[in-house]
């Protein structure tokens, strides 16, 4: 990258020329789909929060409203669920995982996870054993 240096640039105006915009390489595109974004602002990150709600299906029965802040702190007011039966696809809303969740909830669910894994900027790919 080269700074043009002129006149404009001591007024607080720079002129950039020669700008880098080589093409993205296939290693560092799968290093950014598989890097862990790193968390700024000191909290948890989200599959930490994710891993925290999930231990909390530990298969002793308990009421919804004593994990309602760990379903809160990982569950955004927009959130939907896409789950993938072995006949068809279908889409959840928060209100209904909250509510589907209350009930493992109450018959002592345990859980285990499987695997997580961010698949875009947008999406992450979780499975899960519900017992």
């Amino acid at each position: 990258k080269i700074l043009q240096n002129t006149e404009q640039n001591q007024e607080n105006k720079m002129n950039y020329t020669d700008i880098d915009a080589r093409p993205t390489t296939q290693t560092e595109r799968r290093k950014a789909m598989t890097e862990q974004p790193k968390n700024y602002t000191g909290g948890p990150s989200l599959e930490q929060r994710f891993r925290q709600y999930l231990s909390a299906f530990d298969g002793k029965k308990k009421d919804f409203s004593k994990v309602e802040h760990l379903f809160d702190a990982l569950f955004l007011k927009d959130f939907f669920e896409t789950t993938n039966n072995s006949q068809h696809q279908q889409t959840v809303s928060r209100e209904q995982t909250k509510a589907i969740h209350a009930m493992y909830f109450a018959m002592g669910t345990r859980a285990t996870l499987i695997h997580y894994r961010r698949i875009s900027l947008h999406t992450i790919d979780i499975l899960s054993s519900l017992q």
